[in-house]
């Protein structure tokens, strides 16, 4: 028990912090804008919206753009150098201090997510449907041009929702997104701790551009470039739609087993790389 209540607080340090809340002030701007002509259409019909909206809006190309720089803007301290974490280390020892800080990772993860799902219903909270079905407004969108005359920014697939309820998508997209959150924030954890916080800041850079690359990719080529671009996976609604024919995401069995077994190794590989490196502490002031 002493060992993860140690772990628990050495985790907690990573929630709170001042890039998770810009992250949040952000993202609901952004959020209040895009909704804004959904609203307007809401009113217009007088017909409620689905809860289910936070999968349809990462299909949106501008917002997951801004979910994906967000995630690797907070996971952007890792690994955590400073001098307060070298107490830590020496009072908890190395391994303690880790799991402390792959715990951080993952919990800040689910808070990013949760943030990003919470926003996604900015000005519409009086105006969602409660209810285990599409709903009225939603089937409206996806089967006429109502949407496109409304200026909507995200629209509602309605090849997915024929074969996926709200929840089920709701909860495939949320786990599919923390576990992409977690595997990033670990990826930049690896890379900075064995080769420099420079080279981690730019593996991130890369990963971002790896998603504009393939939101900008002709349909055909779409799906062949998505299996090695991690972030596109967080649009899992377009794993259950073509587009124009073609499909556009991996197997949802290649996208959770990449995920995890790739969360897994990198943590193995982190516990055996932290009981030999030489830290390199960073003093706060400097």
């Amino acid at each position: 028990m002493e060992h993860l209540s140690q772990v628990w607080k050495i985790a907690r340090r990573r929630l709170l912090t001042p890039k998770l809340l810009l992250y949040t002030a952000v993202l609901f701007s952004a959020s209040f804008k895009f909704n804004a002509p959904l609203r307007a259409l809401i009113l217009e019909l007088n017909y409620p919206v689905t809860w289910c909206l936070f999968p349809f809006m990462c299909s949106m190309p501008y917002y997951l753009a801004l979910i994906s720089f967000g995630v690797l803007y907070i996971h952007s301290d890792v690994p955590f150098m400073q001098m307060e974490n070298m107490y830590a280390t020496i009072r908890v020892g190395r391994g303690t201090w880790l799991w402390g800080q792959i715990c951080g990772i993952f919990l800040r993860s689910v808070l990013a997510v949760a943030v990003a799902v919470g926003c996604s219903y900015a000005n519409l909270v009086p105006y969602i449907e409660l209810s285990g079905q599409w709903g009225r407004m939603a089937s409206t969108i996806a089967n006429t041009s109502v949407g496109y005359e409304a200026n909507l920014y995200y629209y509602f697939w309605d090849q997915a929702m024929l074969v996926v309820s709200p929840f089920r998508l709701m909860a495939l997209n949320v786990v599919v997104v923390v576990l992409l959150a977690f595997f990033l924030g670990l990826l930049l954890f690896f890379v900075s701790l064995h080769f420099g916080k420079p080279a981690g800041a730019l593996t991130g850079v890369l990963m971002y551009f790896g998603l504009i690359t393939f939101l900008n990719t002709f349909p055909y080529l779409e799906q062949t470039v998505s299996w090695f671009v991690p972030m596109s996976w967080a649009m899992l609604v377009k794993a259950f739609a073509p587009r124009m024919g073609y499909w556009i995401l991996p197997p949802l069995s290649y996208i959770f087993s990449f995920l995890i077994v790739g969360s897994v190794s990198l943590c193995i590989i982190l516990s055996i790389r932290v009981n030999r490196i030489e830290f390199d502490w960073e003093r706060e002031d400097t």
